[in-house]
């Protein structure tokens, strides 16, 4: 306790302004930014019918996906893409057990393991416990469908 009532007094400006010296100053400030989305299941207005079952509407739910992740990618922005079971259950079905061509290029690979492989997308479960899916269910699609491990390395 002698020590600590002894130290010396710096006065609160001069600290700040010494870490200030010591802090490298840019002309810019730097930023970080990270990106979280979920898809949502076929209840929710902005998805409507089951992905599944709709080859045009998961087309154009995979499109904008596809043109998310290149601009994500363009700007080193990380995202963290949730994906519920609609979204993981179309793309089983038009881009696994019944392959169907889409005119934006993932060099083979279906929209998960590409956002997850080459974009290095983070993928996680994703649910409104609805339809017969809860968190469990849409997480073992994604590990036993899409490769995606049950708990990613952070």
């Amino acid at each position: 306790m002698a020590l600590i009532a002894s130290a010396p007094k710096i006065p609160l400006g001069l600290l700040a302004a010494l870490c200030l010296a010591a802090a490298p100053l840019r002309a810019d400030p730097l930023v970080y930014v990270a990106i979280g989305t979920h898809s949502e299941d076929p209840g929710n207005a902005d998805t409507g019918a089951a992905l599944s079952s709709n080859l045009g509407l998961y087309g154009n739910f995979r499109h904008g996906i596809y043109l998310l992740a290149e601009r994500m990618n363009s700007l080193g922005i990380p995202w963290n893409c949730q994906n519920d079971w609609n979204f993981l259950e179309g793309c089983r079905q038009w881009e696994i057990d019944n392959p169907q061509t889409f005119p934006d290029d993932t060099g083979g690979l279906n929209m998960i393991r590409w956002l997850r492989q080459v974009r290095g997308v983070e993928i996680d479960a994703h649910s409104h416990e609805g339809f017969g899916y809860n968190y469990a269910d849409v997480a073992w699609l994604l590990r036993t469908q899409f490769g995606v491990p049950a708990c990613p390395a952070r």
